[in-house]
């Protein structure tokens, strides 16, 4: 029971989801997520180096996500600046990154074996 003056603090769902998810899977979760990240920027540090239009992709995420404002033009870049642009659109597909770094989870356990078995209930 809470002391007076104290408001009782209600626990957040979603992060005992997360830590359910962290309980289960620990770092195949990690693993997964760094292994779509390294897939995105794989595709898109050549893409932008070799002069792709990344702009419209940039623009949604302004437009959408509230990462800021400006303009990105079609540049011909160097690696390191494809490097750091790619990032930056990796940033950008974040939204997209989440949710298949969670569906992937339970594979990459099972791949990389770190999977714990589901405890019976009753």
């Amino acid at each position: 029971m809470a002391e007076l003056g104290q408001v009782p603090v209600e626990k957040d769902p979603k992060k005992g989801m997360l830590d359910a998810y962290w309980e289960r899977y620990g770092t195949a979760m990690v693993v997964s997520f760094l292994g779509v990240l390294a897939i995105e920027m794989v595709i898109f540090t050549p893409m932008i180096h070799f002069g792709v239009d990344i702009s419209p992709l940039m623009k949604f995420g302004y437009d959408n996500f509230g990462l800021g404002s400006g303009t990105v033009g079609p540049v011909k870049p160097g690696w390191i600046a494809a490097i750091l642009a790619a990032y930056v659109a990796t940033r950008v597909t974040k939204p997209v990154t989440w949710p298949l770094s969670f569906a992937l989870t339970p594979l990459v356990a099972r791949w990389i074996g770190t999977e714990k078995a589901e405890e019976p209930k009753g």
